[in-house]
């Protein structure tokens, strides 16, 4: 389905700066019909979705990398590290920093 087109497109290439149009282009149809899709199947808009894979993917980096903060955060997508513990908390109620040190445990 296009749904499941924009979902792969979206675990291919959350790192990159991706666009509304972006995805739209990848299924073949209008972003405003996308969004309204995405969300009728996922219970999410097409960024709330990708922002929840970035989310994932810099908790498995945290989890298991040496990365720093700075680095995930560019790794995973976000414009910058603030943006990127901003979100973390919002979405995680830890900063990134806090998620480490309780999966360290």
């Amino acid at each position: 389905s296009d749904i499941k087109k924009a979902i792969a497109f979206l675990q291919e290439r959350y790192w990159c700066n991706i666009s509304l149009d972006d995805i739209a282009k990848e299924v073949n149809i209008s972003p405003y019909h996308l969004v309204r899709l995405f969300k009728s199947e996922t219970g999410k808009t097409p960024f709330e979705f990708l922002t929840d894979i970035k989310i994932e993917q810099a908790k498995k980096l945290i989890t298991h990398s040496n990365f720093n903060m700075t680095e995930i955060s560019g790794l995973c997508g976000f414009l910058n590290a603030s943006h990127f513990s901003i979100v973390f908390k919002k979405k995680t109620g830890y900063t990134p920093s806090e998620f480490k040190s309780h999966s360290m445990m």
